[in-house]
């Protein structure tokens, strides 16, 4: 006998409260064959009946998140399906999802050789101490560097060591969270499952810094141990008008990789 389902008028509803909209739908499972219990597991196994985290046909934003199988006489099985609006680690995973977004700051700790005001820490010593050693030094001190840093979280489908791989440790290479190339930093991502591996939470955390995250390098006078007055960023070329001393550099130290990859 084939099995047959029928979407049931009787016992289905929509109602709205605090949580939003839940919608109830029942359907009538007859043909199946086995014992009472096996009856139960192929109605909910069965093609027509809306498996966990399948969409409603016509109601935007809900999902089948409860279903129930009661027997009703000797070859009918009631199967009840409970729709409402999951919360994100209940969804069904998407890679291309909208994530959840958490944004604040940190601090990370500096060397720096420059106060507030863009100048050199210079100390000036001309007393009778240790007269062989110079008389200017710059003075190296550790600052708190606030760092803003966005996360993003999201349940897919696939885990992410290849993700991981690639984007981890490089910086962005074309515009992203509406600021230019090179200055977030892919600083992690990881991925939990606790499904047995059919879906994970992944997690993406990005640093920024609006200057970028290139390294300026300078050269420093070895017997005064400061950098030259007339230093200008860039190599000095032969032909240049006016002529430059160069003496300082930005170098890039992080690899760019297309975070638009990543679909966030």
């Amino acid at each position: 006998m084939p099995v047959e389902e029928q979407d049931l008028v009787k016992g289905s509803g929509l109602t709205d409260d605090k949580d939003g909209f839940v919608f109830t739908r029942m359907y009538a499972v007859t043909g199946q064959t086995g014992d009472r219990d096996a009856k139960l597991y192929l109605a909910l196994r069965e093609d027509g009946i809306p498996q966990r985290g399948d969409p409603h046909p016509t109601i935007p934003g809900l999902f089948a998140d409860h279903r129930t199988a009661e027997p009703r006489g000797a070859s009918t099985v009631w199967v009840t399906i409970i729709y409402r609006a999951l919360q994100a680690p209940n969804l069904p995973p998407d890679d291309k999802a909208e994530p959840e977004i958490t944004v604040g700051s940190t601090v990370q700790t500096i060397i720096t050789r420059k106060d507030n005001a863009g100048k050199d820490l210079k100390v000036n010593y001309d007393g009778l101490y240790r007269k062989d050693q110079q008389k200017k030094k710059i003075a190296s001190v550790d600052l708190q560097f606030p760092v803003t840093i966005v996360s993003l979280k999201r349940r897919e489908k696939e885990q992410p060591k290849f993700k991981s791989l690639r984007h981890v440790g490089t910086v962005n290479r074309t515009s992203i969270f509406g600021a230019p190339a090179r200055t977030w930093l892919c600083a992690g991502i990881t991925g939990i499952s606790d499904d047995g591996g059919d879906s994970y939470e992944v997690l993406y955390e990005f640093h920024y810094n609006a200057i970028t995250w290139d390294v300026l390098i300078s050269w420093f006078d070895d017997d005064t141990g400061l950098p030259p007055n007339d230093a200008t960023l860039g190599e000095p070329k032969p032909n240049d008008t006016p002529p430059k001393a160069g003496g300082q550099r930005k170098v890039r130290i992080y690899n760019e990789t297309e975070f638009r990859d990543l679909d966030l």
